[in-house]
């Protein structure tokens, strides 16, 4: 989880990074004739407005990075619930299979015990798919790992209800500077006039 944190971490820096620099050179051209694509894209926005567009987007790509994170953990997650499922049916099933091997009739004991044996055949074809060397994993090992990965999905769902709620505050500081700037122009068309 530090390794994810970390990338999360340099990913928003990158793109703070990259955003500044293109703010940077907006907002320098504002007061310019607008003569780049990213002067013509700022140019009828203020530098507090410029600013907060920047950090709009980094919050955006630290809550889709978080998300992403979270989707591949559950995907882990299930693929790691699939395998302990597989690996009881295979505990649960095991004594029919021996039972087959040590049987005085195989062709009786197979008929009535046919839904077990085929549990016990499918589960043993996915997992030797699963772990083709024939070594299973204990199923304490596999549900600490699940249970560390769904820890780390509750840290990354906080971290985008975090970026989420950041959001908010920037729009709302967005709208204000906007209310602010508009109720500012009025009262200089006043004082022209």
């Amino acid at each position: 989880m530090r390794i994810i944190k970390k990338l999360i971490v340099a990913v928003m820096i990158a793109a703070m990074l990259v955003v500044s620099v293109v703010s940077v050179s907006a907002v320098s051209e504002y007061d310019k004739v607008a003569t780049s694509d990213s002067a013509e894209i700022t140019s009828g926005m203020s530098t507090p407005q410029v600013i907060i567009l920047s950090f709009v987007g980094v919050a955006i790509i630290g809550g889709v990075v978080a998300l992403i994170f979270a989707y591949k953990k559950q995907r882990q997650v299930d693929e790691i619930g699939d395998a302990i499922k597989l690996i009881n049916t295979y505990e649960k099933y095991k004594a029919v299979h021996t039972g087959l091997q040590n049987s005085k009739n195989p062709s009786r004991y197979k008929k009535e015990n046919i839904t077990a044996l085929h549990k016990y055949d499918d589960a043993v074809n996915k997992l030797l798919n699963l772990y083709p060397d024939k070594t299973l994993p204990r199923i304490e090992k596999l549900t600490n790992e699940r249970n560390h990965l769904i820890e780390d999905i509750k840290e990354l769902n906080e971290q985008y209800k975090q970026t989420v709620s950041e959001l908010k505050e920037l729009e709302f500081a967005r709208q204000s500077i906007e209310d602010y700037l508009k109720a500012s122009d009025k009262s200089h068309k006043n004082e022209l006039e």
